[in-house]
């Protein structure tokens, strides 16, 4: 709990400074909210720090190996609202990996560099067409 409420606390300063509109929620799996977060140190915890949280599924992920379509998703409940989002979303095509959404903390492209893929075999799906050239990256 020490952990995750200071990671929350460093990501709350930073957006506040960045975009103050924007709500941040500590996302747990619904076995941490079992076993951590309903234990009654904590939930004085979750009470005095205000800590807003999603119940996600965080594990779910959607591997289409015959179309090379890959998702990893968030989805779960915050109170009553149901919460689907997609982290990341890569795709295969024309011996090129498309990161068409990545909200991944360090970035895949920066993982995928690391793990020996070249720039040129990585497109950068999410940004306009238009501006791919002035990236590092493929442009298709």
């Amino acid at each position: 709990m020490k952990i995750a409420l200071g990671q929350y606390e460093i990501y709350k300063d930073f957006l506040e400074e960045i975009d103050p509109k924007r709500q941040l929620y500590l996302a747990v799996s619904s076995e941490t909210d079992n076993e951590v977060f309903q234990q009654k140190t904590n939930q004085f915890i979750i009470k005095r720090h205000q800590l807003p949280f999603i119940i996600v599924n965080i594990e779910t992920e959607d591997f289409d190996e015959e179309h090379d379509q890959y998702l990893w998703l968030q989805v779960g409940w915050l109170h009553s609202h149901r919460v689907h989002s997609i982290t990341l979303h890569l795709r295969l095509h024309d011996g090129k990996i498309w990161i068409e959404q990545d909200w991944t903390e360090n970035g895949i492209a920066t993982e995928l560099l690391k793990a020996g893929v070249s720039n040129d075999e990585i497109v950068l799906g999410f940004r306009h067409p238009k501006k791919r050239p002035l990236t590092e990256f493929a442009v298709a």
